[in-house]
């Protein structure tokens, strides 16, 4: 959940952060050179850069997502485990409640 909101909150700063120059540059016109070249290489190397690091992101938080999946997994599985021992020992059937049943 928190890996989430650090998602959506990191989107929204870099698009702020892309939209800035353009937005400046609109607002306080300057030379035709910087409005054209400048700027634009700029938002565009932001943009870049940005995307980058939200690929990083998504890898963490898929990754993160499995580790939690994996961990739910494996104590339900020994939560059965230790049920059937406990059933099996108690039945005395110890070397039959393994073996699968055709």
């Amino acid at each position: 959940m928190l890996l989430s909101f650090i998602k959506y909150s990191y989107r929204i700063l870099a698009t702020l952060v892309v939209v800035l120059p353009i937005a400046h540059n609109v607002r306080n016109p300057s030379s035709i050179v910087s409005s054209l070249i400048y700027i634009p290489l700029l938002s565009l190397a932001l943009a870049v850069f940005f995307i980058y690091f939200d690929k990083q992101l998504n890898f963490l938080v898929i990754k993160q997502r499995l580790k939690n999946t994996n961990k739910k997994l494996n104590q339900q599985s020994l939560i059965k485990k230790r049920y059937l021992n406990k059933l099996c020992k108690g039945n005395h059937l110890s070397k039959q409640c393994f073996r699968p049943q055709f």
